[in-house]
């Protein structure tokens, strides 16, 4: 776990030092931790003509400042740059991730979190693992200026698959098989390679094992803010500003604002794209959601979810959603939070069958046979599947057997007769039903689905409702967890 994070903790440490208004640090030059004069990178001749065209005149002494310019302003990393100064920015990145004098800076920021993980100090003479350490244990990081120590460079080190400790030696063979490599230009080393990760990440079923890993380490630190997932990032950059404008980021917020919206006809197609490939690597690995992360810790911890499993496997969404539903079924407690990530990540797996790979594989023929060939979101395919999962009209036809017990494992996965709310059709069919006949029913519990249930048969009911509502029941009646 230590290796995916060990250079990008030295970057930050490096660039914490040229972060003067951030951290009121009278040291202003990366120079005096390398021993060696360094020029700016404004100031390089290879750069100054193109930093001084991209960015503020007013950065220009901050190299931090600079690097963020260089791979925030652009649609494609760096497009605008000479390859030589591709070059020299690629071998600056590289010659401060090298530097390993780091221990005092770690120790001066972050005392309280050494003191509480003192495995992390015996590291100290370790290249680099001392840092390491410390950031496994960062949620734990109550001092701002150490968490804002440990996490400022991972914006710059995710530009560039090499920069990541140990990932280009665990995926070398991968990126060859895949053809995820950058062509470089006129032999010099191009260093935005995020694009490397991202045509990984589109084929984690296809990665060694420890690739696989590497992979979904860095989702899950990409998780804690949408400007580290650079193709998406860049995917999304409009949308966020549209749809979520006034939220800040850190903690997934943004993530979980745009997951929200992904159904919204304004949403555009490149983003909703980089959020579904994103959501299929939560359903493989929940870590990557940093929100469920975060605030079921604990819940998953007591009720020992997670319990003899390595924390270097991935561990499947469906996993945890079905230990936490069962300890609530048996009338234990679930902190609110986590209830409410719980049902984010259930209506996205209502929403869209493709989240769940069996299913989908399993599935294949039957939604082209019943249901078209052309798949729809918003919870339609799954209810078109669910439609004919009995005896139809079709020559007494039915989906096969393999995939209506793919959609029984999820419906009981996702728990759907607890909350009619988490179900897309659902929620249109039958709210004018709810509204008149529910409306003072409490939700949750499958208090309202069985009001609902209740009225099937009365003259307020009306088909849309009753059809939704008979295509659950069956499934209810099969399996009553």
């Amino acid at each position: 776990m230590f290796g995916v994070l060990l250079k990008i903790m030295l970057f930050s440490f490096v660039i914490t030092i040229n972060l003067l208004p951030v951290y009121a640090s009278p040291r202003n030059d990366v120079s005096e931790l390398s021993g060696a004069r360094i020029n700016k990178l404004a100031d390089r001749k290879e750069c100054a003509t193109d930093i001084r065209r991209l960015c503020d005149r007013s950065i220009l002494n901050n190299d931090f400042a600079v690097l963020e310019c260089l791979q925030n302003d652009k649609a494609q990393e760096d497009a605008d740059l000479t390859a030589e100064c591709h070059h020299v920015v690629w071998n600056f990145k590289r010659n401060i991730t090298l530097d390993n004098r780091f221990s005092s800076e770690a120790r001066r920021k972050c005392p309280k979190l050494l003191a509480e993980n003192p495995q992390c100090q015996e590291l100290s003479m370790v290249r680099g693992q001392m840092l390491s350490c410390l950031i496994d244990h960062i949620d734990n990081a109550t001092e701002t200026e150490c968490h804002h120590f440990l996490n400022k460079m991972e914006i710059i080190i995710f530009s560039d698959y090499r920069l990541i400790y140990k990932f280009a030696e665990a995926c070398d063979k991968d990126i060859q098989k895949l053809k995820c490599g950058r062509l470089e230009s006129n032999s010099e080393a191009i260093h935005s390679q995020g694009e490397t990760i991202e045509c990984l990440s589109r084929e984690t079923d296809k990665l060694s094992t420890d690739c696989q890993h590497e992979i979904y380490r860095i989702a899950e630190l990409q998780a804690e803010d949408f400007h580290l997932d650079r193709p998406l990032f860049f995917a999304c950059r409009e949308d966020r500003e549209r749809f979520c404008e006034k939220v800040t980021s850190g903690d997934g917020r943004v993530y979980r604002c745009l997951m929200r919206h992904k159904t919204e006809r304004d949403m555009s197609k490149e983003c909703r794209k980089k959020l579904f490939q994103r959501e299929k690597m939560i359903v493989h690995d929940y870590k990557v959601s940093r929100g469920l992360t975060k605030v079921c810790r604990e819940d998953i911890k007591a009720y020992h979810c997670r319990d003899k499993t390595s924390n270097r496997r991935p561990f499947r969404l469906e996993q945890i959603l079905l230990c936490l539903e069962n300890v609530q079924h048996k009338g234990y407690p679930v902190s609110p939070e986590c209830k409410a990530e719980m049902i984010e990540h259930r209506k996205s797996l209502l929403e869209d069958y493709r989240l769940t790979p069996n299913l989908a594989l399993v599935c294949e023929d039957d939604i082209v046979e019943f249901c078209g060939k052309n798949f729809e979101i918003g919870g339609k395919t799954l209810h078109c599947l669910m439609d004919h999962s009995r005896r139809s009209s079709q020559k007494g036809r039915k989906i096969s057997d393999q995939c209506q017990r793919e959609v029984e494992a999820l419906l009981k996965a996702v728990d759907i007769g607890e909350d009619w709310r988490l179900d897309p059709i659902l929620r249109e069919n039958c709210k004018p039903v709810v509204d008149l006949l529910c409306k003072d029913i409490r939700h949750g519990d499958g208090n309202v689905l069985s009001c609902l249930m209740d009225h099937l048969d009365g003259a307020h009911m009306i088909d849309s409702c009753r059809t939704t509502l008979l295509q659950i029941q069956y499934f209810l009646a099969r399996n009553f967890e």
